[in-house]
Formats: structure tokens, sequence, C-alpha cells
């Protein structure tokens, strides 16, 4: 085979995971070609990654509003001149299908979808369109366990996958100068994450729980909060509410004055990285920084937890593995995971972690209060793969 594109035109935080999968698509085609199709906001995740001869661009997004906007895109991918065309989403949907469908290549792969974003009519006809489906069984996996299905299926001889992310001597200094005006070793900086892509998934109490957990510690001296543009008024807010219980914590707002790279460049030369399921969490593993999680029900186990260096504070109702259609009035599995649980979280990332799996913080079984979903253990499968503390558990002092 000669030329190989890959679509993929979902999110920061999957690129980072596909990424991981990259070294084994080069291993079992040593000498094609790899383009890939992305959004703009995903380029750089692949721009250092050196399997990837090209990058193309997608607007997605444009092509959600309008349908008819595929054509123009569909015609450089076309245009690209692909032997096989490999679309390896798992939760598949209408918009990247529509391009798909619109791209001549003589083969087309995919990967066995979810129906997470679509109906079973839906996929049946997705599927139609390409020459193989890969296999993936099992309902509950790890979405790394997904992407080792694809190697497998190709035959690769490296199969193993991890996050990751490859950043320059460039993203670095651009690091360390942003942290500068911290005046503080990096080692002794917290990195807050406070935004997350769907409100659905917003945590309401960062502040008192970042408050809790650095009560009585001295290894913590700043915090550096990451983000979006779009969240800096709401990232000050926090941060002053943080600065008024801890006056002794030096911070900045990085919020929209760093951009990808740099932020991961950020996250790996700190301490500590807190925040939402989102794309900080999968930097922090790929970077090797550890990293304490406030995880919801909506995915409960897809995509985290997996990395030993994390942890993660969960709240495990009967309700999980809703993919973020929640049948109540507000997202329970959020935003009633009580501060104190998330302090206990970040205070046991502090640790070292002498059982080489993720760690969880969660909740002891309790009554719901009326209309309230009911408490559940951590799904079964879920369970032997991580090492549960349970919520109030004494924990060591974090190491120095």
């Amino acid at each position: 085979m000669r030329r190989l594109l890959i679509v993929r035109t979902d999110a920061i935080g999957d690129a980072i995971l596909w990424n991981g999968a990259l070294p084994g698509l080069r291993a079992a085609f040593p000498r094609a070609r790899i383009a890939i199709a992305c959004r703009d906001a995903v380029a750089p995740i692949y721009e250092t990654a050196p399997e990837i001869d090209d990058i193309i661009p997608v607007d997605i997004a444009a092509i959600a509003r309008d349908p008819s906007t595929a054509d123009e895109p569909a015609a450089r991918l076309s245009a690209w001149g692909a032997d096989l065309l490999l679309h390896p989403t798992r939760s598949r949907e209408k918009h990247t299908e529509a391009l798909v469908a619109r791209v001549r290549a003589p083969r087309k792969i995919a990967l066995e979808s979810d129906l997470a974003n679509c109906t079973p009519d839906e996929r049946a006809a997705f599927d139609a369109a390409y020459h193989t489906v890969i296999p993936s069984p099992g309902i509950n996996k790890p979405e790394l366990e997904r992407h080792a299905d694809i190697l497998r299926f190709f035959e690769a001889p490296l199969q193993a996958v991890h996050p990751r992310v490859i950043l320059t001597d460039t993203d670095r200094a651009s690091a360390a100068a942003a942290l500068a005006p911290l005046r503080t070793d990096p080692c002794r900086v917290m990195v807050l994450a406070p935004a997350a892509r769907w409100p659905i998934r917003l945590y309401p109490h960062w502040a008192e729980a970042v408050t809790l957990a650095l009560r009585g510690t001295t290894v913590i001296d700043a915090i550096a909060v990451v983000g979006g543009a779009e969240c800096r008024d709401a990232a000050d807010s926090c941060v002053a509410a943080i600065a008024d219980a801890t006056p002794h914590l030096r911070h900045i707002n990085l919020c929209g004055r760093t951009d990808l790279r740099v932020t991961i460049a950020v996250i790996e030369a700190a301490r500590l990285c807190i925040g939402n399921e989102t794309f900080t969490a999968h930097a922090a593993a790929a970077v090797a920084t550890p990293s304490a999680t406030l995880l919801g029900g909506g995915h409960l186990g897809r995509f985290m937890p997996y990395d030993p260096g994390s942890v993660c504070a969960v709240r495990p109702l009967a309700c999980a593995g809703c993919d973020w259609r929640c049948p109540y009035t507000r997202p329970h599995c959020i935003r009633d995971i009580a501060p104190r649980l998330v302090a206990q979280a970040i205070r046991l990332a502090l640790t070292p972690n002498p059982t080489g799996s993720p760690r969880v913080v969660t909740t002891a079984p309790h009554e719901p209060a009326p209309g309230e979903p009911h408490a559940a253990p951590l799904p079964a499968w879920l369970a032997p793969r991580t090492a549960v503390t349970l919520e109030h558990e004494p924990l060591p002092e974090p190491a120095r």
C-alpha cells in the first residue's frame, strides 16, 4: 500500500489517545505515506508525530451546520489519492460519515461503531459505505483497547497503546516562560483545568475542593489555570476564590494565553494536573504527570481510568453509562460530588502509587434523596482494574 488516509474529526483528548496508536500503524505500513484529516484545533497533536506525513484540516463544525459544505473537504481528501481510508473512531456520527461517503478511495475501513452518536439504522447505513468493519467485541472496554483492536486487525507488530504527545524544546521553553511569573519551582505548581467541552460536565466546587486539599500541606505553593480564552473569566473567579482561602498560594491564569502543545508542556513541568475528564487528563498521562480527575458517569470506564499516575474522584450511580444523555434535571454524578471527595483525590495524587493500578476515590453506598438516582458500586468490569479508596479513608501525607 502506498497511501493511507486516516479520518479523525473528534476532539483533542481523542487525538492524544489515538496518537499513541500511530507507531503501530507505521510498523504495519512501513513504506506508506500517511495523512490524517482532523480539526484545526487538534492538528498540533499530529504535527510532531513522526508517523504523519500530511495533515489535512477539516471543519467538521461547518459540515454539521450545513452538510453541503462536505463537498469541498471531500474533494481535497479525494485528491490526496489514498489507497486506503481508515476511520478508526468508535462513536461514529453522521457528519463525519457524510464526509467519508464523498471521499473517493478504492478501499475504506472503519472500526465497529457503538450507538453513542447514532441509531442502529444509521449505523447500518454507515457500515454499508465501507469495504470492511473492524470488529471490537465487548460493550464495556477502555478506548485504548479499541485502538489495540485496530492494530491487531492490521497485524501490527506494535499493539500496546498509551496516550502520546511529542513536545519540542520550543514548547518546553515557552511553558517555562509562561510559568516564570509564579517565581517557584514548577514541581511545586499544580495545574487546574476547570473547563469542560460540554456544560453538563462542569463542576462548580473546584475552589472549595482545592482549598481543602492544600490545607496543612506545603508541597504545592502555586497554581496555574489552563484552558481556552472562552473560560478566562470563569477561571479568574475560581482563582480569586482559592486565593481568598489560601493567600499564600501564588496563581496565574493562562487560559487563552498558551497554545495547545505549550499548555501540555506546562502540565509536563508541573507536580500535578487536576480537572474534569477532558483532554488535560489524557495529556497528563501522556507526559507522565500525576493527575486527579473528576470522573462523571456518562462514559464511566471508557476513557478513564487507565493510567497508574491518575486518581479519579467518582460518584457511581445506577444510571452510569448514559452517554451523557442525563435523564435527570441535573447531572448528579458530577454536581453532587462532594468537594471533600475531590480534595481526597488531589491529596492521594500527591502521594506515590504502590499499586501499579489507576486509583479511584469513591463514595460509600448511601440512600438517595427523593427523585435522585440510586448509588451503585463501581461497574463489575471496571473494579478489578483499579485500586479503590473509600471516601474519608485516611491518606498518607504528600511526598515532599
